[in-house]
């Protein structure tokens, strides 16, 4: 047999046999549930921003990458004096992307 020493609210000790005292640490079923919810609402919300994050990256670099090719055009059509001609037309190829 076990005894188990229970302090009481004004600090007496008393000898309860047989019993165990019960453990206070640890997560309720509700709580559990609680987190669980939190995780299921957070985890897409936090998906969907990285992947818009990452679209806006590579339209972003598209942009940069047009701006470039279109400065380009512009300086060796001016120094080319191509600038006057009626018809102009072709495509760039800027990496792996082509631009009309």
């Amino acid at each position: 047999m076990s005894y188990v020493i229970y302090m009481g609210r004004a600090g007496t000790a008393a000898m309860i046999k047989g019993s165990r005292r019960r453990s206070t640490a640890g997560f309720t079923l509700a709580e559990v549930l609680a987190a669980l919810l939190f995780m299921a609402i957070v985890i897409p919300v936090a998906i969907e921003g990285m992947h818009i994050a990452s679209r806006v990256g590579t339209v972003s670099e598209r942009k940069g990458e047009a701006a470039r090719v279109a400065q380009r055009l512009l300086t060796e059509t001016l120094v080319t004096t191509n600038w006057n001609q009626a018809a102009q037309g072709g495509t760039l190829t800027e990496g792996q992307r082509q631009f009309t």
